[in-house]
């Protein structure tokens, strides 16, 4: 495993094939707090997608937070799942 060899940084499962490598912090739920920052967006306005939505997975911290969260496999179940939401809409 890589975690302990580089403890000044943090290690999370990225997908099936990959890892993140980031600095404390710097995850998923950062990225949702700039963005609901810039935008104005509550959380309760977002909906959000990804394929690693358990823990320790990349995705995780945005459910964490309390954001609703839909889990794919990859990006065609996003479209096909986002498809879905905007014709019942």
């Amino acid at each position: 495993m890589i975690a302990p060899k580089i403890p000044e940084f943090s290690v999370r499962a990225a997908g099936a094939t990959s890892i993140d490598v980031t600095l404390p912090g710097i995850d998923k739920a950062y990225g949702m707090r700039k963005l609901m920052e810039i935008t104005d967006l509550k959380m309760e306005d977002i909906l959000y997608f990804g394929d690693k939505i358990i823990p320790g997975g990349n995705d995780y911290a945005v459910e964490e937070m309390g954001i609703d969260c839909i889990a794919v496999r990859n990006w065609e179940d996003t479209a096909y799942a986002v498809e879905g939401i905007v014709n019942v809409s």
